[in-house]
């Protein structure tokens, strides 16, 4: 099993003033606890910056870097945060924001390609997010082939489902 540290999350208020603030012993320390804690990777988990984005991913990324050897998870739908991270990752990065919507693919996955790294493939698609188990698959096995077009390997494709709870999903 595949743990990632998810604690460094702009919705959560202590990261976002630390990302405006550029406080980094707030994002080290959330880094180093997760990596204390065994996970294998540690997500960085942006939203979809919309100002300074590259100079924040950046700034994130070196942070995080700077108080952990593990892996990033770069978690992002801004294709132009992500790259910037990517080119800077000292490991081999995880793309953690790729869906079947055609943006994301078309912008996504060529970045996965191009630095070589794992991506996650979520089962969202143009039509919204499938309900039933079939469905899911369905897109997930387009979304892996158009990956697999661009010449991304299986073994480099994360599939996320996207189970809900039951008390938000009907019948889950």
């Amino acid at each position: 099993m595949i743990i990632i540290g998810e604690s460094i999350h702009i919705i959560a208020r202590a990261v976002n003033d630390a990302i405006k603030a550029r406080d980094a012993k707030v994002i080290q320390d959330l880094a180093r606890l997760q990596g204390e804690a065994g996970a294998d990777y540690i997500d960085l988990n942006v939203g979809f910056l919309r100002k300074d984005t590259e100079e924040t991913m950046q700034w994130i990324v070196n942070t995080a870097q700077a108080a952990t050897d593990l892996p990033l998870s770069l978690d992002t739908m801004n294709p132009v945060a992500t790259e910037a991270g990517l080119k800077i990752c000292k490991k081999r990065p995880l793309i953690n924001s790729a869906s079947g919507k055609t943006d994301s693919k078309e912008q996504m996955l060529p970045l996965a390609k191009k630095y070589d790294c794992d991506v996650v493939i979520s089962v969202i698609s143009d039509r919204g997010m499938p309900a039933e188990g079939d469905s899911k698959l369905d897109s997930i096995m387009d979304t892996v082939a158009y990956a697999n077009d661009l010449g991304i390997p299986n073994d480099r494709i994360w599939a996320d489902p996207i189970v809900l709870p039951v008390s938000t999903a009907g019948e889950g």
